[in-house]
């Protein structure tokens, strides 16, 4: 679709149902190569030529982050964006070919900053290569950033016709699924296996049914004019984020010292029964 197909949508939108929030679902908005670039700055300059007020947000890589495009973004009214990070370990960023160092990353989102865009980082932090001192490590990154709408206990998926699929085939660390059937599985380091296995299970059994129960509250608090506007809902996804980083470190430390008792298992989990009934108590003062 051309910038201006692209835009009359948008227009239409905004001035015949006073939408004014849109989100680009594209995994990264740029595509790849120039025409990838022009295309963007070409729906840029035709918001802005034609002066419609909006609020965007976008997927894109950290690669395509560049002061010229991103100022000429930032005032079309994109700003919010999620990058594709996916690990702050050097050894992992070159397994996936980011073509990027941690030292650029951190480049990159201080130069967002500085232009006002809100960054949500895309990361994978469970992944073939994964390891307990690089969850330690990218935790403390995201907490640094304030990263609060990060899923921590997101895995990497290998997709067919991928080189990541060849490499852990020919190791023999794949199980092939049918397409039907799911995502091909592999195995991972045995530490980091138990830390995601627990994490999972505390997750879907108290703070699963807590997200289900309260979605219309959450939904309200997701309402604004703006994507930049919802201190309340940015404030619920730091809460769930802190309770969530906080068991993964705990299970980290056990099992690297390979001890844990039920005394402490049950102490974590009347822990995270009580701070979810915070963030319940929090939506519905929001409600009233």
């Amino acid at each position: 679709r051309s910038p201006e197909n692209v835009v009359d949508e948008i227009e239409n939108i905004n001035r015949d149902y006073n939408i004014g929030m849109f989100k680009f679902n594209d995994d990264d908005i740029f595509g790849p190569g120039e025409t990838g670039r022009e295309r963007v700055v070409g729906i840029c300059e035709e918001i802005i030529r034609r002066r419609i007020k909006v609020n965007l947000m976008a997927y894109c890589r950290i690669n395509d982050i560049e002061y010229e495009i991103m100022a000429l973004m930032h005032k079309a009214g994109f700003e919010r964006l999620l990058v594709g990070i996916e690990s702050t370990m050097p050894t992992i960023l070159h397994e996936y070919k980011k073509g990027i160092s941690p030292i650029h990353i951190r480049e990159k989102l201080t130069l967002l900053e500085e232009l006002g865009f809100s960054v949500i980082p895309g990361f994978m932090m469970f992944n073939p290569y994964s390891s307990l001192g690089q969850l330690r490590t990218d935790l403390e990154f995201l907490r640094v950033t304030k990263s609060f709408g990060v899923s921590i206990s997101k895995t990497l998926k290998i997709h067919d016709s991928t080189e990541i699929k060849d490499q852990l085939l020919a190791c023999g660390r794949l199980k092939l699924i049918p397409f039907e059937e799911g995502y091909h599985e592999y195995t991972i380091d045995n530490a980091v296996a138990r830390v995601f296995k627990a994490l999972k299970l505390i997750w879907s059994n108290i703070i699963d049914p807590m997200q289900a129960d309260c979605q219309g509250l959450v939904t309200r608090l997701k309402k604004s004019t703006s994507f930049n506007t919802r201190q309340e809902y940015d404030k619920y996804l730091q809460l769930i984020w802190e309770i969530q980083a906080d068991i993964m470190v705990r299970l980290i430390n056990w099992v690297r010292v390979d001890r844990v008792d039920r005394v402490e298992i049950r102490t974590l989990l009347e822990e995270v029964q009580y701070r979810i009934s915070q963030v319940v108590a929090y939506l519905k003062d929001r409600e009233t």
